[in-house]
């Protein structure tokens, strides 16, 4: 019989399931230039399948039985594609322009959640955690975990992997931590 679980539960149940890690636990958000070569690598494969489609090009130009003048279209598809994903790596690039880096570290231990800023640093016990959102995505009929939204006296810190390194490590550790207490 399958169990149907609402949104929250599932979220909560694939947190604990990544905090299964021993404490402590410590994430730090990312630097501008992380951020940046994350977005990198992402583009890289876009440049793959760019010039796999140049080939194509080329190879449909030289090797097509057909009439030159059917295909002298494609150079000018490749070149107007090019545009197209130069300007998409610029638009995704652009983001990271204006990020600053917060300048957080998160530390998860047994008794409490440290949260250290540049100017100050909080510990709040968990009897004092407020997890205010679980986030999560799910594209296809899956359901990833993407972390938690930390209430804190810092303000709202939104700590998983795409704004912390090790984010959703320490996010599932939280909540694991949440979870056995509640027991």
């Amino acid at each position: 019989m399958a169990e149907h679980l609402t949104r929250e539960e599932l979220g909560r149940a694939l947190g604990v399931e990544a905090g299964n890690v021993p404490l402590p636990v410590t994430a730090r958000s990312l630097t501008r230039a992380e951020m940046r070569a994350r977005e990198r690598r992402g583009l890289l494969w876009l440049g793959g399948a760019y010039l796999l489609f140049g080939a194509v090009c080329l190879a449909v130009i030289q090797l097509a039985e057909t009439s030159p003048t059917v295909v002298r279209w494609l150079p000018a598809g490749f070149a107007v594609t090019g545009l197209g994903l130069v300007l998409y790596a610029w638009l995704r690039l652009r983001r990271h322009r204006v990020y600053e880096d917060p300048g957080l570290a998160v530390e998860v231990g047994e008794d409490a959640v440290t949260i250290s800023g540049p100017s100050e640093s909080v510990v709040q016990p968990y009897d004092e955690v407020v997890v205010s959102r679980l986030v999560t995505r799910s594209p296809r009929n899956s359901v990833y975990f993407e972390g938690i939204v930390l209430e804190t006296k810092l303000g709202p810190v939104a700590l998983g992997d795409p704004g912390f390194a090790g984010g959703n490590a320490a996010a599932g550790a939280i909540l694991r931590r949440l979870d056995e207490l509640e027991q």
